[in-house]
């Protein structure tokens, strides 16, 4: 009796032993477009509900920035935004983590980059559970590596584009969990 009861439409081989090795049968490339796309349904539910959990403060922005950054927000499904012009209150929202869950800090806004680092430094060490996120003209290219995990979970050049921050969004989130764990 034959390993595989009907003849390939491949042009393969018939099989007849029980050693010979398996061919994949034509459902399981069903099962495999199925549970792709039902990976691929969880992960855009998981985006959504990122998205709509996530209450954002906004830290040091102009007026032309926070247009283009809340417009970006909403296109997100971010419901909670507020804004903040001056970098240096920072330390005044290290409480807040019940009513912020992300701060997008525009690193720009203080004097140096030391001076901004500096401050951040001293907000992670009393607010470790905040998704912070540097925005600055100066970067090359946004960056969401570990290298500055230190001070936040992801920088973006400024202006930030609306790809790129619903990737931090999301990026940050799952940080979170994950470092919850």
């Amino acid at each position: 009796m034959p390993f595989f009861p009907e003849k390939p439409s491949d042009g393969a081989v018939e099989h007849t032993t029980a050693d010979a090795p398996l061919r994949p049968h034509r459902c399981f490339a069903d099962v495999d477009d199925l549970a792709a796309e039902t990976f691929a349904r969880a992960i855009r539910r998981e985006t959504r509900e990122s998205h709509a959990r996530a209450r954002v403060l906004l830290l040091g922005f102009d007026e032309g920035d926070l247009a283009d950054l809340r417009s970006h927000l909403r296109q997100a499904g971010v419901k909670t935004t507020a804004t903040v012009s001056n970098v240096h209150r920072l330390p005044e929202f290290a409480n807040m983590q019940q009513a912020f869950s992300h701060v997008l800090i525009n690193l720009d806004a203080y004097d140096t980059v030391a001076h901004g680092v500096n401050a951040l430094l001293a907000f992670r060490a009393i607010a470790p559970g905040f998704v912070v996120i540097l925005c600055s003209a100066e970067v090359s290219a946004d960056d969401f590596g570990s290298e500055r995990s230190a001070i936040c979970e992801a920088t973006l050049r400024r202006p930030v584009s609306a790809a790129a921050l619903q990737q931090c969004l999301v990026l940050g989130i799952t940080k979170a969990k994950i470092a919850q764990s």
